[in-house]
This record gives structure tokens, sequence and C-alpha cells, in this order.
């Protein structure tokens, strides 16, 4: 069994058999013992769930489906490494606050290694904490953030923007809290962000909540350029670089209502940077 806390919100992961399974080491330093918000147990053998097409609620055209069946919501994962059958299904109750993940690896021997697979790979680690989420909780953010003295700056953008070069060029000068998966939750009025276990090609990160103060859209140029954004436009460039739940109505209406107030209690730019130390001071000068 292991427990964690990401953002607040603390995960149970429990095994029905005895050996140990192992997550990936970013969870270390977000290990906890409070008591959870999410209680999950792993089995690792194939499900026996009846569902069919019909179910179908949602294909993300990558890896995983969701389905919807007799008020559960079930999740099929796939690989062609594996093959053209799911490897991994999870089930979570409508809440998603209690749930059981089933591991059916091809040719996968538990006596023969030490340890068990991690149940809790991507995609399910990030599909489970965006539907929690949107349960009128928070969002999670497409974004790199960094802790300047208490002061969160977030930096949205999509692949290739330029969140890890953001990460490496701040790494001295304060601390990082992830540069791919940042998620930003309301706290006694208060908009904070956080930092997750689920980062990209930099590894520093941290599980901190710092109050967020200035949202920067990345855009890579020869020369830094901040332009402010606001309203319309600031929500929309922030929608884009979230993780919204398309398959939830509620979660929709949530998240853009979400989005909208974080954008009118925020300073937005759009950030046109040039990646060396200047854009630090550039940051920090801005109104």
């Amino acid at each position: 069994m292991v427990r964690f806390c990401v953002a607040g919100v603390v995960f149970d992961i429990a095994s029905s058999i005895e050996k140990n399974f192992i997550l990936d080491r970013a969870y270390q330093d977000f290990f906890c013992t409070q008591k959870p918000d999410i209680n999950l147990m792993v089995y690792y053998k194939k499900p026996n769930l009846n569902f069919s097409d019909s179910d179908l609620v949602f294909d993300s055209e990558g890896t995983w489906k969701l389905y919807e069946k007799q008020k559960k919501y079930i999740y099929t994962v796939t690989t062609p490494v594996v093959g053209p059958e799911p490897y991994r299904y999870a089930v979570f109750n409508k809440t998603y606050t209690e749930g059981e993940i089933f591991v059916d690896i091809p040719g996968l021997d538990l006596d023969a290694v030490d340890r068990a697979p991690n149940p809790f790979e991507f995609p399910l680690s990030e599909v489970l904490m965006i539907n929690y989420l949107a349960d009128k909780r928070g969002i999670m953010v497409h974004s790199c953030g960094v802790d300047d003295d208490n002061n969160g700056y977030l930096f949205a953008g999509q692949s290739t923007h330029g969140k890890s070069t953001t990460a490496a060029i701040w790494e001295k000068h304060a601390r990082i809290l992830n540069d791919d998966r940042i998620i930003i939750r309301k706290e006694n009025g208060e908009f904070k962000m956080y930092g997750t276990p689920w980062h990209g090609a930099f590894h520093g990160i941290a599980p901190l909540a710092i109050p967020l103060k200035k949202i920067f859209f990345l855009r890579k140029s020869k020369v830094n350029q901040l332009v402010p954004q606001n309203g319309v436009i600031a929500t929309s460039k922030l929608f884009a670089r979230s993780f919204p739940p398309f398959w939830n109505r509620e979660g929709m209406d949530f998240t853009l209502d979400f989005i909208s107030q974080v954008v009118s209690a925020t300073a937005c730019y759009e950030f046109g940077f040039f990646p060396d130390e200047k854009m630090i001071n550039d940051v920090r000068c801005a109104p």
C-alpha cells in the first residue's frame, strides 16, 4: 500500500497481492500519511467486466477509452507495444473517490519479478486527477510552475513552446514545481498552483502550494516581448493549455468558469521569449 498527496488530494493505492509494486521515483516527495480522498485497489489479472462499444463515452484517439456502465466509469488502456487488446483497466465510482485497477499484461509472470508493475502509470494517474478536479475542485494546466520567493509564476504552453527550457533557466534562481503539469485550485479565496509528480524533460519537482501571481503564455522569440492578455483572449489561451474533461458536461462548465475566474484575478501575458536569463528580470518586473 502506498499513500501520496498531490495538490491536497490524497491517494491510497492497495494491492490484492503481497508482492510490492513500484511507483515512479517522482512520487517519493509526495508520500504522506493523511486520510485518503481517493481509495484504489489493484489486481494483477484480467477483469470480469460486462461492457460493450455501445457503452463508449469518449475515445481519446490515443491510448485510452472511457465507457459508462451501471453507474460506473470504465477506462481501458492499450499500447502497440503490448498488443491490440487493453492491458490495463480502471473502474471508478461516479465521484472518482473509489476505484479498481486491473493490470493484465500478456506473459507477465509475477513469480519471476521482484516487484509488480506500476499500476498507476500514465494515463490513468492524470485522467483520474482531471476527473476528480472537475468536480468543482480545480484544473490541471500544461505548464511550468516556478516558485520565486513565494510568488507563483505559471508558464503555460504546449509541447515545444519552451516549458522545460524555462525550468532550466530558472533552476538556479527559484524553485521549480514542475515543467509540464501544474494544478490550480482556490483556497480561502486565493488561487494557488501546485507541483505534481507528472513532469516532462526537466526532472526537478516540488510538492508545494504557491500563490499564483502571474501567468505567461509562452512563445519562442528572438527578443523578449510581454503583451498583456485579459478577458476572453486570456480565458481561451488558458483553456487551450488545460486538460478539460470533454466527456463531462458539468465538468466542462465548471472548468470554463474556473478559468475565467483565474484570469480575472491574475495578471496574464503573452510572452515571446528568448531562452536566456534575461527572461527572469522581465518576468519579475512585469506589472
